[in-house]
């Protein structure tokens, strides 16, 4: 009974461990969340909505997301990941060593300028 105690306790200190770690790598928090109802109840996302992008969500997620083309930000952010597009910008931020936040703001930047130019198309 003892060692069964001792090992229910191993694991449970464990299990907050891997969770304490998940939350670090922003795999797990509130903000996906909110992003999943935030989708549920909205229209077609602009470029004043590049702000629900974060580092656990993929390439192809954030294509769908946003309606861009396949390969848009394979080309324009030069990632030559074979993982792309199911890589996630997390993924993409340790393979070009940059820091998440750069990588986020590298992505979002990219997203707003496709949609700003979709919205104001050249004449």
């Amino acid at each position: 009974m003892i060692l069964l105690s001792i090992a229910l306790v191993v694991l449970v200190v464990f299990f907050a461990i891997a969770i304490v770690h998940l939350k670090r790598l922003e795999f797990i928090d509130q903000q996906r969340v909110e992003v999943s109802d935030f989708l549920r109840s909205h229209g077609s996302l602009t470029a004043d909505d590049v702000s629900l992008i974060t580092s656990w969500m993929t390439f192809d997620y954030i294509n769908r997301l946003f309606k861009l083309p396949e390969d848009y930000l394979k080309t324009s952010l030069s990632v030559s990941d074979s993982r792309y597009p199911q890589m996630s910008v997390y993924a993409y931020a340790k393979a070009s060593h940059t820091s998440t936040a750069t990588s986020v703001a590298e992505v979002s930047s990219a997203v707003r300028d496709y949609l700003i130019k979709q919205a104001n198309p050249v004449q």
